[in-house]
């Protein structure tokens, strides 16, 4: 977050328990998440030992080992909700702490393209009162590590290597990074890198999308900093969303055909979503069509056609059609 001029710099701090809480400053409403209905349209999930996946996070949320909350990461393939989770998180968490507004959420989005300046700032020239100056634009995690929230590392294994090793500090027991990029005044007439300590109010959160092209595995230096979670397709959670009986066979077949790498373009719960509405409004002949566009190439649209075609989906589909336009 940049000042508008190298004189009126003002930084968010961390938050102070015995004063209002710094997390519902107004300047970190561009981060918090945007949709009014997410916890309404949210379907939480059942895990192993009848435990919802919201309790757990909190419960890990709420774990601390040195005074600093328990680092998540959910393993899963695309559209399994894990984004949609941490957006809940932060209503969530925030009604805990007795805050007004939801947890502001800095997002890093995996790509080769990062580099450290995005992670913790960088001196860019801006024109102030028509004159071009140097100030310093905050990084995301260099933010985040500042005021707290919750800093959320997406499609984590398409970072590079050297972007998540700068990481590492703020992960574990240290807490804190050297920003070699911020020079600071070190009282003897010199400078030296600025040290930001994380804030105890940060959550760390992270998603990893396995086997995906474009991909890469994240090292074990870096996994050991995180309890982690399988977040695969939950087939009580798509019951409730997917209505259509037959679309979700259909998803299921294509998943089991992915498995075993007949197709390689995975079918999220979205994607479900999104047929069963073109059900509803535009009938099978387009629903399925249009399905068929997310597919790679043609020769794995053929593919997924042959799988329609031999469990007479479309047949299936037809019967339901009736139904599921009396249910809009």
């Amino acid at each position: 977050m940049a000042s508008k001029s190298t004189k009126k710099t003002s930084t968010i701090k961390a938050s102070n328990p015995a004063t209002e809480h710094q997390l519902d400053d107004a300047r970190l409403d561009r981060f918090r998440p945007q949709q009014p209905d997410l916890i309404k349209r949210y379907v939480s999930r059942e895990l192993p030992g009848s435990h919802s996946d919201i309790d757990v996070l909190t419960a890990y949320w709420e774990r601390r080992t040195n005074g600093f909350s328990t680092n998540v990461g959910l393993v899963g393939d695309t559209q399994s909700g894990k984004t949609m989770l941490v957006g809940v998180m932060a209503h969530v968490i925030a009604e805990k702490l007795g805050l007004s507004k939801p947890l502001p959420i800095f997002t890093i989005s995996g790509s080769s393209a990062i580099t450290d300046h995005d992670l913790f700032g960088q001196y860019r020239p801006t024109v102030i009162d028509g004159h071009e100056r140097l100030v310093w634009m905050e990084g995301i995690v260099a933010l985040a590590c500042r005021v707290g929230g919750i800093l959320y590392l997406d499609e984590i294994n398409a970072l590079p290597g050297n972007v998540t090793a700068a990481l590492h500090p703020i992960l574990d027991d240290r807490r804190q990074f050297v920003n070699i990029r911020k020079p600071v005044d070190d009282g003897h007439g010199g400078f030296t890198p600025e040290v930001v300590n994380v804030s105890p109010d940060l959550w760390c959160v992270c998603t990893y999308n396995p086997g995906y092209a474009g991909m890469g595995k994240t090292n074990e230096a870096f996994a050991n900093r995180f309890q982690w979670l399988p977040w695969d397709y939950d087939e009580a959670v798509e019951k409730r969303l997917v209505k259509s009986p037959g679309v979700r066979v259909l998803g299921k077949a294509l998943r089991n055909a992915r498995s075993v790498r007949a197709v390689n373009t995975p079918v999220g719960t979205s994607a479900l979503e999104r047929l069963v509405d073109d059900l509803r409004h535009f009938g099978v002949d387009y629903a399925l069509w249009a399905f068929l566009g997310q597919f790679n190439s043609a020769a794995e649209r053929v593919k997924v056609e042959a799988i329609i075609e031999e469990m007479s989906v479309r047949a299936i589909l037809e019967s339901e059609t009736i139904a599921l336009a009396e249910a809009v």
